[in-house]
């Protein structure tokens, strides 16, 4: 089974002291499946760490990168993305302000 982590979870696996529980299902999840990650969730991810200073994420982030399968955004992806936020608006289900840019699609 392939498993996409979302941004709140890689930031968990990221940080250096908190949540331990969940760096140790990354560990168990790893052995049973393929673990997938957006480059869009690293992008996310990765502005605040920098932003904040946050080296030690930051460092944990890039080492994630060496071990989980990243997604590339291609064209395909935005297209795709851009048909899925359309449908999601005309059947009245949106998922952020008409104005953002709504990355969880592009994840999604």
């Amino acid at each position: 089974m392939r498993l996409l982590l979302d941004t709140s979870v890689v930031g968990e696996i990221c940080h250096p002291r908190k949540h331990a529980d969940t760096r140790e299902w990354l560990d168990r999840a790893s052995g049973s499946h393929e673990l997938l990650l957006s480059e869009v969730v690293d992008y996310e991810l990765r502005r605040e760490l920098l932003r904040i200073g946050a080296r030690r994420s930051v460092l944990a982030l890039d080492e994630l990168g060496r071990t989980i399968t990243y997604v590339p955004v291609t064209t395909a992806t935005w297209r795709a993305a851009a048909a899925l936020w359309a449908r999601a608006r005309l059947a009245g289900r949106p998922s952020a302000p008409a104005d953002a840019l709504d990355a969880d699609v592009l994840i999604a």
